[in-house]
């Protein structure tokens, strides 16, 4: 009877550290595609795990996560430099201004019309190259302009793709499922040998932006400049 009331009564406890655990200790759950995302942003910017993790646990929003990395790498700065400025409350727009980075590096070429979700972002785009250094973005304009690219970039599809598989799943997270989806990925490669829509030149550039990201270890130093 002794024994039963004591498991009772540690058993809470023990399910909450088992779940504590998973969550620390690696990415083990799966929810709308938290899994592919998180691994997706660990490939992409050559870093561990566990380093897309702790980004998180510093209640950093998911979608905000490769942002923290594409301004790590375009500053040369460590990635908790950027997070401790992010938490602070500085906007996006704050932190490339503060860095002295070009606005230009949010650009990502498209071919059709942007649609409503990017209309405001790409109205900028269409001032004289040299005026782009003055265009100043919302929040929300650069999160999705640096997630059109790193989720392009990694999975070697169109922007213009991307932009179309946000509009029918609604957020990035959910996109990276798509794209991992073995239905997905049989879509494409029939429309490939079909001659319709193959992605050659994006798994190129994409092979390249990982060859010339090596080296990034997060901090001041080398392979910072291609996300």
């Amino acid at each position: 009877m002794l024994l039963k009331k004591l498991a009772l009564l540690f058993l809470p406890l023990l399910l909450t550290s088992v779940g504590s655990a998973q969550i620390s200790g690696g990415i083990s759950f799966n929810d709308d595609g938290l899994k592919s995302f998180y691994l997706a942003v660990g490939e992409t910017y050559n870093v561990p795990e566990r380093e897309v993790i702790i980004i998180r646990e510093r209640r950093i929003p998911d979608e905000e996560i490769p942002v923290v990395f594409f301004f790590a790498n375009r500053a040369h700065v460590r990635r908790d430099e950027i997070v401790e400025l992010r938490l602070a409350g500085r906007s996006w727009m704050e932190i490339t201004l503060l860095y002295h980075l070009d606005p230009a590096i949010f650009y990502v070429e498209l071919i059709g019309d942007p649609g409503p979700e990017y209309g405001r972002a790409y109205g900028h785009w269409k001032h004289p190259r040299r005026e782009w250094r003055d265009i100043r973005f919302e929040d929300d304009d650069i999160v999705k302009m640096v997630n059109l690219r790193f989720v392009s970039n990694h999975y070697g599809i169109k922007p213009d793709e991307v932009v179309k598989l946000r509009r029918e799943h609604g957020d990035f997270v959910k996109v990276t499922r798509v794209a991992e989806s073995p239905e997905y990925r049989t879509r494409r490669s029939t429309q490939g040998r079909d001659g319709q829509g193959s992605n050659d030149g994006d798994r190129r550039g994409k092979e390249e932006d990982k060859k010339k990201s090596k080296g990034d270890g997060g901090g001041k130093g080398k392979g910072h400049k291609n996300h």
